[in-house]
């Protein structure tokens, strides 16, 4: 311990500073950090039905429609198929 006292007021040696983050790194990073939870949250949390109720009656009418329109050739068709 003496020595390194003895160096350090010579000169030879310099006392080390603690090192520090400046504070604009430190708020760029927590901007950052609150610009990707902000776009994953708004990703995650938008729900929209795939299929609009208007989109979903329509297809659910064109579905019967065709069922109810088969003729017996497309029943026997179906029929022997399965």
């Amino acid at each position: 311990m003496t020595r390194i006292r003895e160096e350090e007021a010579e000169g030879k040696r310099a006392a080390e500073a603690p090192k520090t983050v400046p504070l604009w790194k430190r708020l760029a990073v927590a901007a950052t950090a609150v610009g990707v939870v902000a776009v994953a949250s708004i990703g995650l949390l938008q729900t929209e039905p795939v299929i609009a109720e208007s989109d979903a009656e329509t297809l659910y009418e064109e579905e019967m429609l065709e069922y109810v329109t088969l003729n017996n050739v497309d029943i026997e068709y179906y029929l022997t198929q399965y």
